[in-house]
Formats: structure tokens, sequence, C-alpha cells
């Protein structure tokens, strides 16, 4: 590993001098982020509703899951798996273990709502709806792999147009807009 970031820190060298090492550590973190964000997220979401759907008997829970982890990971609502479940399960009792369970899984459908933002923001100093915007722009674009391409993509344009402005306001002998 240390020697693709030699190799990436030599190549950078040759687009932005320097500051290198810098750029190359920040598409690391922002890879990181990413994984941890939006892959981390759906492997918890999908696990707490395989988790659910165990306890309460559903058939074929792990692919009701493995489908939460899909709609989780290409950014669309898990609710078009839960809502269904959850209206046949509630169609065919209405026990104290139905209205759990499907408080249960509304919890679960909203979570990564909470996850994202807190495992997607750690450890860059770059605004997470920026790395965001980026992982699903790259995924609609390239697929799966475009998740992380499209997020380093967009963060190292964003950091290349801060120090943009913030060279600018050098220049001016204003205070940097950020």
């Amino acid at each position: 590993a240390e020697t693709y970031k030699t190799f990436s820190i030599q190549v950078m060298q040759r687009f932005v001098g320097e500051k290198a090492s810098n750029w190359v550590d920040m598409t690391i973190l922002t890879i990181r982020s990413v994984a941890n964000g939006i892959i981390g997220v759906a492997v918890i979401q999908a696990g707490l509703a395989l988790l659910g759907l165990v306890l309460y008997g559903i058939a074929f829970s792990i692919l009701i899951a493995l489908a939460i982890m899909f709609l989780t990971i290409t950014q669309l609502p898990v609710f078009i798996v839960i809502g269904p479940l959850l209206a046949f399960v509630l169609s065919q009792e209405t026990s104290a273990s139905a209205i759990v369970f499907s408080i249960y899984m509304l919890i679960v459908g909203a979570i990564d709502g909470i996850l994202k933002p807190i495992l997607m923001g750690r450890g860059v100093d770059i605004p997470m709806p920026v790395i965001l915007i980026g992982a699903i722009g790259g995924m609609l674009f390239i697929g799966m792999i475009g998740l992380f391409i499209g997020a380093v993509i967009f963060a190292l344009a964003y950091k290349l147009f801060i120090l943009w402005l913030e060279e600018d306001s050098k220049k001016r002998g204003m205070a940097p807009p950020f």
C-alpha cells in the first residue's frame, strides 16, 4: 500500500508540485469516507434489516436484506422494499409483534439519514454534501466504481476551487471566503 502511495505522490507532483502529498492524502481520505459512508451504512442497514426479518420470521430474509443493501448503495429509498413488506405484514395480522416489527423496520429504513452524514464527514476537511454529490454523480455515469471516482474528482475539484478563491483573496488583500 505504501508503494502505491509513493507512486501516486510522484505522479501528482507532476501536476501540483510540492503539495502532492496533501492531494494524495485527501484522495485516500475521500475514498475511505465513501467506503464508510455509503458502503458501510448499506451493510449496517442491511444487517439490521436482516436481524429484524429473521426474528420476525419473514421468508427470504436474506434476499430482502440484499435488496435493501443494493438500494442503500444506489442511493434509492429502501422504503421501496420496506413499504410493501410492512403492508403485507400488517395486512396479515395486527398483533403487538407486527407493530413492533413495523416500527423497527421504519427505524431501519430511516437510519441511513443519520449514519451517512456521521460516517461520510469523518476525517475529511471537505463537506459531506460535496462527497455525496460526487459519489452519486459518479455512480450515475460510471456505475459502482463511480461511487469512488466521482467522489474523488468532485472533492479534488472542490479543493482546487477553494484554493483558487483563497489565492484571489490574497491578491486583493481580502480575507478568504471560507
